[in-house]
């Protein structure tokens, strides 16, 4: 989870997927994981099919973790592609 006066961000550690972005001073959720599963999503569509395949072997390791910066990063296998990296960063 990454969080500062203003955002609360929680990531899905099976997914890698943004879970909640949260304002708040409202309560109010940015997200809909129930019918695509979160924010920042990885998806890789054949050019034979409509079927989207999402990344796999998820790795999330912290980048940065200072006073000013937090930052997460997911690194990911798919296909269609050599590795898929994926940041959330917030300004403190």
């Amino acid at each position: 989870m990454l969080e500062n006066q203003q955002i609360q961000l929680k990531i899905d550690p099976v997914t890698g997927n943004i879970t909640n972005l949260i304002k708040v001073a409202t309560g109010h959720d940015f997200t809909n994981f129930q019918n695509h599963g979160g924010l920042n999503t990885f998806r890789w569509v054949p050019g034979d099919s409509d079927e989207a395949l999402s990344d796999s072997a998820i790795a999330i390791s912290v980048v940065e973790s200072g006073p000013l910066i937090v930052e997460l990063q997911v690194k990911s296998r798919a296909r269609g592609c050599r590795s898929v990296t994926r940041s959330m960063r917030l300004y403190i």
